[in-house]
């Protein structure tokens, strides 16, 4: 029986189409537009075009490691069988590891190396504008102005309905968030201890969970996610980014300190600052 063999080019095609289906680069502020243009079906050309553009982006390191790693591959094939048992047991213990959300807990205490990369770029003032202006809307919610009320949430996990007004006199902190976004997942352990610690004192944290991917609408899936995480403050899905839009939000994480008269008197986009914000 023959087999048949692809060419170079088509073994590299199924493998990075099939590489594709895993890869899912971090949101940043330009994915954030996309996303949330996306889920209220606001899509037109200028849409398009700056999904291409930022696929294409993503694609160019994926490009380099391919061709930089191509040499190592000729070497590697006087030792064919070693590699595929070194291989075979990597993948094996990369399962077990995935398998029992070890992986989770080791990419949360690995800092964010490439922040101040993505700051200056897609951070910058100009930039800004323009996502914001793609979104339909200004500027994120500025200090001092008044707190938005939360609004079209599909369900609540940890409380019941809740509104800005229901929660007038107390200290507030809306933290926009999703599950499978390793920069926010970096930020629980503070949000968790300022909810342990200040609960008592009338603080208030509220998940505003805007979800970046389909599988993150599932109620399911996010009530699974916050009972692993330990998330016990409430949690509002905004699955139709009602709120997000609401605060004219841009970002995954963010968050937005309210004081006792409903006025947002610090706005946090990002990892980091943590001090800052628990001494506001």
């Amino acid at each position: 029986m023959q087999r048949r063999r692809f060419g170079a080019a088509g073994c590299g095609f199924l493998l990075g189409a099939s590489v594709g289906l895993v890869f899912i680069p971090c949101g940043g502020p330009v994915l954030a537009a996309l996303a949330s243009n996306v889920a209220r079906a606001r899509v037109g050309g200028w849409l398009v075009v700056i999904a291409v553009a930022y696929a294409l982006g993503a694609a160019l390191p994926l490009v380099a490691i391919a061709a930089g790693s191509r040499r190592i591959t000729v070497s590697l094939r006087r030792h064919a069988q070693a590699v595929r048992v070194a291989g075979g047991v990597l993948m094996a213990a990369a399962a077990v590891v995935i398998y029992n959300g070890w992986a989770e807990n080791l990419q949360t205490k690995v800092p964010g190396y490439t922040q101040w990369l993505q700051n200056a770029i897609e951070g910058n003032g100009q930039a800004k504008d323009e996502l914001a202006s793609l979104s339909g809307n200004k500027t994120p919610t500025k200090k001092y102005a008044q707190a938005p009320d939360i609004q079209g949430i599909t369900a609540w996990i940890n409380s019941p309905p809740l509104t800005m007004q229901e929660l007038r006199g107390k200290v507030v902190l809306v933290d926009f968030w999703t599950y499978s976004c390793i920069n926010c997942l970096r930020t629980l352990p503070y949000l968790k201890s300022w909810d342990s610690r200040y609960r008592p004192k009338g603080l208030v944290i509220l998940g505003v969970h805007s979800p970046e991917f389909a599988f993150e609408h599932s109620l399911g899936n996010v009530r699974a996610a916050v009972k692993r995480l330990g998330v016990r403050y409430p949690v509002a899905l905004d699955n139709d980014f009602a709120t997000w839009n609401a605060y004219q939000n841009q970002y995954w994480p963010a968050d937005y300190l309210i004081d006792r008269t409903g006025r947002v008197r610090d706005a946090h986009f990002g990892e980091g600052a943590y001090t800052e914000t628990e001494q506001y």
